[in-house]
C-alpha cells in the first residue's frame, strides 16, 4: 500500500513538473510569436525596401515599401528570382559580384538599378544583400535592404551640370578677356590708354557676369542687361532711354549684348551724343512670337558725327562678334546726326 501511494505521489509530481514545463514553453512560444509579430510589423512598415529569400535564394517576403518600389500590389505573389527585380543591364553585376560574395558568407553593397514591373520605370538603388543564419550559425536564407537613391542621383546630376556650366562659362570668359586684351593692345597708342580701355572692358564683362549670377547663371532678361550696361553713362536726366519687352537671353547672348552696349555707350560719351550737353541715346527692341529679335541704338542731337577712319576693337566687336550669338547680324552706321546700331537675330521663345 505504501509503495502504491509513493508511486502515485511520484507520478503526480512528475505530471506537475511537465505541466509547469509546458506552461513555460508555451509562454516562451507566445513571447517569441509576439516578438516575431512586432518584428514583422516593423519590417513591413519600414520606409526602405526589405526582402527575404530562403536558403535556395528564392524570394519569400517583400515589405510594403519594396512592393511599392517595384510596382507589386499587396496581394500579388512576388517574383521568386532576385534578378527579376534588376534591369537587364545590371543582372551580370548581380550574378558576378553580389551573389558570389553573399554565398561566401559576406554581405555585399552595390548600386543597382531596379525595375518597376508595373510601369517599366528604372529606379536607381543602393542594394545590400547579406546572409541570414540561425542560432547555431547555419545559413537559413538571405536578407536584402535596398534604398531608393533617385533623389541623390538627380542631385548628383544637377551638381555635375552646374560644374560643367561653371567650367564652360569660365573658359568662355577667359577667351573673351584674352581677345579684349590682345585686340586693345594691338590698336592702342599708349600703355596708359590700353590699360584704361582694358579695365573698362573687363569691368563691363564683370558687370554682365553679375547679371547672369543674379539670374542663376543660365539666363538674364534683356531689361537687366541694358540697364546694367548703361548704368555708368546714365545720369538720370533723361538723356539715355530704353524701351522694349522683358525677355530672357541665353548666357552668351547676355554677355555679348552687354559688351556691345558698353562699347556703344563709351563711344557715345567720347565722340557722340553723350559727349556734349544736349545729345540723347534711345535704345528700342522688339521680340516677335517666333523669337525674331531686333534692337536699335540711335543717337541724336549730339555733335556732327564723322565715319571713323580706322576700325578699332570696339567697332569690330560690335559689328562681327555679337551677331553670331543671336544667329543674326549687326550694322553700325555713322550718319552726321548720330551713330546708329542695329542687331537682328533670334532669341529663345518664352517658355
Amino acid at each position: 500500500m505504501l509503495k502504491f501511494l509513493a508511486r502515485q505521489t511520484m507520478t503526480q509530481l512528475e505530471l506537475r513538473k511537465r505541466i509547469v514545463l509546458q506552461r513555460r514553453l508555451l509562454h516562451r512560444a507566445r513571447k517569441a510569436e509576439h516578438e516575431k509579430a512586432n518584428f514583422e510589423r516593423v519590417v513591413r512598415q519600414a520606409s526602405d525596401f526589405i526582402g527575404i529569400a530562403d536558403g535556395r535564394g528564392e524570394v519569400i517576403f517583400l515589405n510594403d515599401a519594396a512592393r511599392a518600389l517595384v510596382g507589386l500590389p499587396a496581394d500579388a505573389s512576388p517574383p521568386k528570382v532576385v534578378t527579376d527585380y534588376v534591369i537587364e543591364a545590371d543582372r551580370a553585376a548581380f550574378l558576378e559580384e553580389v551573389k558570389p560574395a553573399v554565398k561566401s558568407g559576406e554581405s555585399c553593397e552595390r548600386e543597382l538599378t531596379l525595375r518597376n514591373v508595373a510601369t517599366g520605370e528604372e529606379v536607381p538603388a543602393l542594394f545590400t544583400m547579406f546572409p541570414v543564419r540561425d542560432g547555431e550559425g547555419d545559413l537559413i536564407g538571405y536578407g536584402v535592404v535596398t534604398k531608393d537613391i533617385t533623389a541623390q542621383k538627380e542631385e548628383d546630376e544637377r551638381k555635375a551640370q552646374i560644374m560643367a556650366e561653371a567650367a564652360h562659362r569660365i573658359k568662355n570668359t577667359l577667351a573673351i578677356v584674352q581677345a579684349i586684351v590682345a585686340q586693345t593692345l594691338r590698336g592702342a597708342r599708349s600703355l596708359e590708354e590700353s590699360r584704361d580701355a582694358i579695365m573698362k572692358r573687363v569691368g563691363a564683362l564683370a558687370a554682365a557676369q553679375d547679371i547672369l549670377t543674379g539670374a542663376q547663371g543660365s539666363a538674364a532678361d534683356i531689361m537687366s542687361v541694358v540697364a546694367g550696361a548703361l548704368a555708368p553713362h546714365d545720369s538720370g536726366n533723361g538723356r539715355v532711354s530704353w524701351e522694349g519687352p522683358d525677355h530672357p537671353l541665353e548666357s552668351p547672348q547676355a554677355i555679348g549684348l552687354s559688351l556691345a552696349l558698353h562699347e556703344l555707350a563709351t563711344n557715345a560719351a567720347k565722340y557722340g551724343a553723350l559727349s556734349g550737353d544736349a545729345g540723347r541715346v534711345d535704345i528700342k527692341w522688339h521680340v516677335d512670337p517666333d523669337g525674331s529679335f531686333r534692337l536699335d541704338w540711335t543717337e541724336r542731337d549730339g555733335p556732327v558725327v564723322n565715319t571713323p577712319s580706322a576700325t578699332g576693337f570696339g567697332s569690330r566687336l560690335i559689328q562681327r562678334m555679337i551677331g553670331p550669338y543671336f544667329q543674326g547680324s549687326t550694322t553700325l552706321e555713322f550718319p552726321p546726326e548720330g551713330a546708329r546700331f542695329r542687331l537682328t537675330g533670334k532669341i529663345s521663345r518664352r517658355s
